[in-house]
């Protein structure tokens, strides 16, 4: 299947957000654009937003210090 366009919409019990923390924000876009050629943009409340190949915005991605 194609993993880019592989969601699922209006289908019961389906994924629908994911939000992402970690201390290293640079590294993790790297490898999610790397993988999936997912689009990851600085949303306007500071997270970065991960947009899928259809151009749905299904994640967020967060900086935060290891000890959070």
């Amino acid at each position: 299947g194609d993993l880019l366009n592989s969601r699922t919409a209006n289908t019961e019990n389906s994924l629908v957000w994911n939000e992402l923390f970690t201390s290293d924000i640079q590294k993790i876009k790297s490898f999610y654009k790397g993988i999936f050629n997912w689009t990851i943009k600085k949303g306007i409340d500071g997270r970065y937003d991960i947009l899928d190949g259809k151009g749905d915005n299904f994640s967020a991605i967060q900086e935060e210090s290891n000890e959070i």
